[in-house]
């Protein structure tokens, strides 16, 4: 029975992976959660703890890193097109799911911090190119 279970956990897993989509890969990865949790909730089951808490921690870290992954393509992408203002914003976005996840901040610092000084760093790229783009302006009205 264990056995079982744990190929459709695993195929679950395998489609989530395959899926293209945010969407289809965390649904895939739901639907594992799902079983999980009806095992765990079966009274004739044979199950150790153990191996659901592990199940269930793979399954859900899966999803945390699904929807992390896609946060940080979408700010990548803006830095990458030079849409400062816009990279900013996202990686404030990567920043708040950070810290409001389950995972405590002392445990993932080191990624905090890595965004925290990329925002730093553009922000300071994005006031420089502002304050020249205003000179530009200015001195073009002067002429």
């Amino acid at each position: 029975m264990i056995q079982q279970l744990q190929g459709e956990l695993e195929k679950l897993l395998s489609r989530a992976d395959m899926a293209k989509t945010r969407a289809s890969k965390i649904s895939n990865a739901n639907k594992g959660l799902l079983l999980i949790q009806q095992a765990a909730d079966d009274p004739d089951n044979s199950y150790p703890t153990s191996v659901l808490t592990a199940w269930r921690e793979q399954f859900t870290s899966y999803i945390h890193q699904t929807e992390l992954d896609e946060l940080l393509m979408k700010a990548d992408k803006c830095e990458f097109k030079g849409e400062w203002k816009k990279a900013v914003s996202a990686y404030q976005d990567v920043l708040y799911f950070l810290k409001r996840d389950h995972i405590p901040d002392e445990e993932q610092a080191e990624q905090l911090a890595e965004i925290e000084d990329k925002i730093a760093e553009m922000q300071k790229y994005f006031e420089a190119v502002s304050y020249t783009h205003l000179r530009a302006h200015e001195t073009s009205q002067d002429l």
